[in-house]
């Protein structure tokens, strides 16, 4: 009996890491019109991934057959993209030896290195089914651009080789931040993303940042390809600048970043933010039902509170 529940845990288990990753992929490499589609109920799960899995790969179409994919004729497409590539190597799809492939110098300056349930998922993923999306390799150097934690967790399990794909591209911390737009982020990460992508700009000539900044404002930018709102951003930086130790409540879920915000702003203006928000609160409960209960009903119940 404890057997055959094993067995029916397993494959539960299998089937939820599976379904995880395919849903990763369409929202990583589906595009917003793909996304938009399966969204709406307009394609299938099936037909998105499938979409999908041949964007991420750089190929015309992919077809499955048991655990192994067959690639067809290759495609160069960057027309999704404003990063401008170098020869014909976009898109190259090919094994690489493991032990050669060297983390980017700033993705654990950004990203955390340890998720430690979900790396083991990820592990047991690549047991049961093979990397399915290979690492993204920047051109010349062996950096990881994209699949940090893939590459780790194929080297815990002992894979020698991998697949991977190769990108050449002007703007290598961008392209390394736009890779996990999708990503659930923690608001460390958050904070990190921002702060290293307006240092990189900042740090870029003036002829080269106006190309990559296409006549939006650095904000405007920084929100777009990290999939972070511009409110939020905003927000973030002010409160870490004037009261720090919140950033702890509002990683752990005590408090939102709009309500942190609001309670700095309040305190530096010296207004008592949880009198504010409890008329509030009071203003609005009393709208809702100001059709049946007349104004001079308030006032009375007023009179008697305060004598």
């Amino acid at each position: 009996m404890n057997r055959e529940m094993s067995k029916k845990e397993f494959s539960e288990k299998k089937k939820q890491l599976e379904q995880k990753q395919r849903i990763q992929t369409i929202l990583r490499y589906g595009g917003d019109k793909v996304n938009q589609m399966f969204s709406d109920g307009e394609i299938t799960e099936r037909e998105a991934y499938e979409h999908s899995k041949s964007e991420m790969l750089g190929v015309e179409g992919v077809k499955s057959k048991g655990n192994k994919t067959f690639v067809t004729s290759s495609k160069i497409d960057t027309s999704k993209t404003n990063f401008k590539t170098k020869g014909n190597t976009l898109g190259e799809y090919i094994l690489f030896d493991i032990s050669k492939l060297r983390a980017h110098p700033l993705n654990d300056e950004i990203y955390s290195k340890k998720r430690d349930e979900e790396d083991e998922d990820l592990r047991n993923s690549i047991k049961l089914n093979g990397l399915l999306e290979p690492i993204v390799i920047l051109k010349g150097s062996n950096q990881v651009i994209s699949g940090h934690r893939r590459w780790r967790a194929c080297l815990d399990i002992g894979l020698k080789e991998i697949p991977i794909r190769l990108i050449d591209v002007d703007f290598d911390v961008v392209q390394l931040i736009q890779f996990n737009k999708y990503r659930e982020k923690s608001v460390q990460e958050k904070k990190n993303e921002t702060r290293v992508m307006k240092e990189y700009i900042k740090s870029l000539p003036p002829s080269e940042r106006k190309r990559i900044l296409q006549g939006t404002t650095m904000r405007d930018y920084i929100s777009k390809e990290t999939g972070i709102s511009r409110t939020s951003i905003h927000n973030l930086e002010f409160i870490e600048k004037h009261q720090p130790l919140l950033l702890k409540d509002i990683e752990e879920g005590k408090i939102s970043i709009m309500d942190a915000y609001s309670l700095v702003k309040s305190s530096l203006e010296g207004r008592d933010i949880k009198l504010e928000t409890t008329i509030t609160h009071i203003s609005s409960r009393i709208k809702k039902i100001s059709n049946e209960v007349p104004r001079e009903k308030w006032i009375d119940i007023i009179n008697k509170i305060y004598g």
